[in-house]
């Protein structure tokens, strides 16, 4: 079986440029969600994870499955033990029914709309 190389690996032209990202807290009063985030409360998560799952059954390589599921488990413990208890903290009753509405891994067939208050 041909070994592929990770696009990191390969050096690029972007490489030359630095990136800087600044973090800064949000001065959002209230819950945003909109985009994919109507469908499912993790998208890049769920996107990340499913990328690697697919990449392991397209290649047939149960190495691959095996760090998808590895992934998965660690992206499900950093959701459960951090990010949704901050979140509920921060937003309250916002975030609740977010969490009611719109499921955590599989994503709705529709749009959650909110109904404003």
């Amino acid at each position: 079986m041909p070994q592929v190389s990770p696009s990191f690996w390969i050096p690029s032209p972007a490489s030359r440029f630095k990136v800087t990202v600044r973090a800064r807290r949000s001065s959002q009063p209230h819950l945003v969600v909109g985009g994919l985030f109507r469908y499912v409360r993790n998208p890049m998560y769920v996107s990340v994870v499913s990328l690697i799952l697919g990449q392991g059954l397209f290649f047939g390589n149960v190495l691959v499955l095996e760090y998808g599921i590895a992934v998965w488990v660690g992206f499900y413990l950093f959701v459960l033990i951090y990010e949704e208890p901050t979140l509920r903290k921060s937003y309250g009753p916002e975030y609740e029914e977010f969490c009611a509405n719109v499921p955590r891994w599989i994503p709705r067939l529709r749009p959650w709309q909110r109904k404003r208050q």
